[in-house]
């Protein structure tokens, strides 16, 4: 309960204080005090409606303990060691979903190896593709913004923004995303803010689109999810396809619907994330060992070694001040790159991105984020994505790895324990995030795989992390590689979903399920990045696997005798259909791993003044 005089705002808006931060309570409209049992409510949630409801606000991902001012305890920490925009990296959002299941699970395996410090946004609409993110800092937005970019979008796309930005009171061409082109041929001036660019129609209506993702207007979202999990046969009846979030025509008729609430709410959201810009090493507080300063190196010739080393390699993608004009050949940009680093105001208002989008086969890292489909046509987030982003998704290329001395070879596969893994796949990207304050916010990539997880909020944790994580981006032959791949810690079984599955296709209903298992170290993502629509197949490899050859009378008698000839054929067909054949988590970005030990250690130095 709150403490008397501390309720300061309007409860039936903003909720009352949960005592867990980005969770409130509201009172729930059709909670009956004659009917409540709090004992039925433990038994069987959905029996009894509670006395209130939960609402989730953005700070319960995007707040973390201040580096400049860590914690004494990490369990008691007080608000002056919070702050707002840095990323929980130290959620383990997983285990909130999965901690009291069973380690034989499917579904347990699957949230277990979820990287610490990322969210899976795309667990609820599920696309297929098990591909968790890290929660992205939001430093220099204000910078961000200047080095926006232009975005098709469909004359349609142009009229529901209109309408957006009449709702939440702001201009056209509000530097958010600003609206341009014609009324034949629309444009946006926008930033890329989700992790492969999909979110491309500017701050409103990404912001907006991220309370769908916590649950707003739930019953109209879960009805365009490719499993609806409260009626699975109209996922089966439309094969598993996914339906738009129809904001156009049909969550936004309400003046006073959720959605519009929160449009109305959003440019004060904006306002507040631009007062942050960055967390200076230089500036970190330790309440038990170093200051932060004493990890900056101030040898004048280590430092110069490092700007010139993060000119000739990072700074064409990692700034966005960029040489004016922008020189034709590699040699004079090379020579522009290292005049505009050496300036004494280059780290000053540097958003350190160009924010745009990149290639998967440019930057190599696993690809299972940027293949996510969500944002497409067709799809749940179709309607918020730009026609730029879902034209550049079209063309299909040849998924690759890269070696540690930056060759490309085909993917990984764990069955074979080979690299001979040929996938192709729609071309995806990633944009470039940004290095404000990277020395805080290891590990790396965009799946926190690159690097050592310590869980260690403290000055000295947090340069620890820098360190590995730093030494294996630059020498990938120390990186995980292979064994980066998540796999289960237990035999397990097939997820509850699955004979539900099969009673309602009426696949061998005769057939004892549980006799599907698979092996303690099977790649959880061979199981997990598969759409439900392939469940006839991999049942039908299964039983062609036990019968080898043989009529298919003879299934009974040799269902026991043959069932691991069975998996692995039901294995095989799982690896042909996986939607995103990539494994290796911590793999590509080779970029500067060319570079000699000693301009390597003086990079390392020169970023940690960012």
């Amino acid at each position: 309960r709150m403490k008397d005089g501390t309720l300061q705002w309007d409860p039936e808006k903003f909720g009352y204080s949960s005592g867990v931060i980005g969770l409130q309570i509201f009172k729930n409209e059709k909670f009956d005090p004659k009917k409540w049992s709090i004992q039925k409510y433990m038994d069987a949630p959905g029996s009894v409606q509670p006395p209130y409801k939960i609402g989730m606000a953005c700070v319960f991902c995007h707040i973390g303990f201040n580096p400049l001012n860590p914690p004494k305890n990490p369990n008691e920490p007080e608000w002056p060691n919070l702050t707002s925009t840095i990323g929980n990296q130290y959620l383990r959002e997983g285990m909130a979903f999965g901690l009291n299941l069973n380690e034989s699970s499917m579904i347990y395996q699957y949230l277990n190896t979820q990287e610490p410090g990322t969210s899976e946004t795309s667990r609820f609409p599920t696309d297929s593709i098990n591909n968790p993110t890290n929660i992205n800092t939001i430093l220099r937005l204000r910078e961000r913004l200047k080095v926006a970019h232009v975005e098709k979008i469909t004359p349609d796309q142009a009229v529901l923004i209109k309408s957006m930005y009449q709702n939440a009171g702001i201009t056209l061409d509000n530097i958010g995303g600003a609206l341009g082109g014609t009324a034949e041929e629309p444009t946006m001036k926008v930033p890329h803010i989700l992790t492969d660019g999909a979110d491309s129609m500017g701050i409103l209506m990404a912001s907006a689109r991220v309370y769908v993702n916590e649950g707003m207007m739930h019953d109209k979202w879960y009805a365009s999810w490719p499993i609806n999990i409260f009626d699975l046969k109209s996922s089966i009846k439309r094969h598993f396809e996914p339906k738009e979030f129809d904001i156009m025509h049909e969550m936004r008729k309400d003046p006073n619907s959720p959605w519009m609430q929160t449009e109305r709410r959003m440019p004060n959201m904006a306002t507040f994330l631009m007062s942050y810009d960055s967390f200076p090493l230089k500036d970190a507080k330790e309440v038990q060992g170093k200051p932060g300063r004493a990890y900056l190196d101030t040898n004048e010739d280590m430092l110069r070694q490092g700007k010139i080393a993060f000119a000739e390699n990072c700074a064409s993608c990692h700034s966005s001040k960029r040489p004016d004009p922008y020189p034709q050949t590699i040699e004079e940009q090379k020579k522009a790159w290292r005049e505009l680093v050496f300036k004494k105001d280059f780290l000053e208002n540097n958003y350190l991105s160009d924010d745009e989008r990149h290639s998967v086969l440019e930057v190599g890292t696993n690809a299972q984020r940027a293949e996510g489909t969500n944002a497409q046509a067709g799809s749940t987030w179709g309607q918020m994505s730009s026609q730029t982003y879902k034209d550049q998704r079209k063309e299909q290329i040849q998924l690759v790895d890269f070696d540690p001395e930056g060759k490309s070879r085909l993917l990984y596969n764990p069955l074979s324990r080979k690299y001979d893994l040929v996938w192709k796949g729609n071309q995806s990207f990633y944009r470039t995030p940004t290095l404000v304050s990277i020395w805080a916010t290891a590990p790396y990539f965009h799946n926190n795989a690159l690097g050592a997880y310590s869980g260690d909020p403290s000055v000295q944790g947090r340069m620890k992390a820098y360190g590995d994580a730093m030494e294996k981006l630059l020498w990938p032959a120390r990186r995980l590689g292979v064994k980066s791949i998540k796999v289960t810690t237990a035999e397990i079984s097939l997820p509850e979903i699955f004979p539900e599955l099969q009673k309602q296709l009426r696949l061998l209903n005769d057939m004892d399920m549980k006799l599907v298992s698979f092996p303690k170290g099977t790649p959880v993502n061979l199981f997990m990045s598969l759409n439900p629509k392939f469940v006839p197949e991999l049942v039908e490899a299964y039983v062609k696997g036990v019968l080898a050859g043989k009529p298919k009378t003879q299934l009974k008698g040799l269902i026991n005798r043959r069932r691991e000839a069975g998996m692995e054929a039901m294995k095989q067909k799982m690896l042909e259909l996986n939607t995103c054949p990539d494994f290796i988590e911590d793999r590509g970005h080779t970029f500067g791993s060319h570079m000699t030990d000693e301009q390597k250690h003086a990079l390392i130095e020169y970023i940690k003044y960012f």
